[in-house]
């Protein structure tokens, strides 16, 4: 899981503040490549057009109408409808952030969330960016390893 943080992945569980707060309002050194965040659980075609373009998943989504399910009015509802396959799927990093919803390439539980499932998905083999952390960054996540802790509780 640590060594993920390296190659610019996010953590997919529910994050603790202070640190779910500034990752969620977009203050991080770098754009992880498994997660985004959005403000709103809805929006406008065009809101969803973008959003589609910006994701670091995008060019294995084929159509942006697959990444939420139509409201009717020019609205859609964010989140795929298909488990199956890659779209954009409801994360729990956020969930301490009221506003801020995270969202992420698979319905699947990858170790991103969970440690113990141990799934390092094929597509995050296609998305890893190795990056190196700051110090500060760095620190926070050894430390919190060192003490079996996940690193942003």
């Amino acid at each position: 899981h640590e060594w993920a943080h390296w190659l610019g992945f996010a953590d997919e569980y529910a994050m603790r503040m202070p640190y779910a707060r500034n990752f969620c309002m977009g203050r991080y050194a770098q754009q992880p490549v498994n997660i985004v965040v959005t403000e709103k659980p809805t929006m406008s075609s065009s809101e969803l057009q973008a959003l589609w373009r910006r994701l670091p998943w995008s060019s294995h989504i084929s159509d942006w109408r697959k990444l939420a399910r139509p409201l009717g009015e020019d609205q859609w509802q964010l989140g795929s409808s298909s488990a199956h396959g890659v779209g954009l799927y409801a994360a729990q990093t956020c969930a301490a952030v009221p506003g801020r919803y995270a969202w992420k390439p698979l319905a699947q539980e990858t170790l991103m969330e969970r440690h113990q499932s141990g799934v390092w998905p094929d597509l995050y083999n296609l998305l890893q960016q190795p990056a190196l952390l700051h110090d500060g960054e760095l620190s926070q996540h050894q430390n919190g390893a060192q003490k079996g802790e996940k690193p942003n509780e």
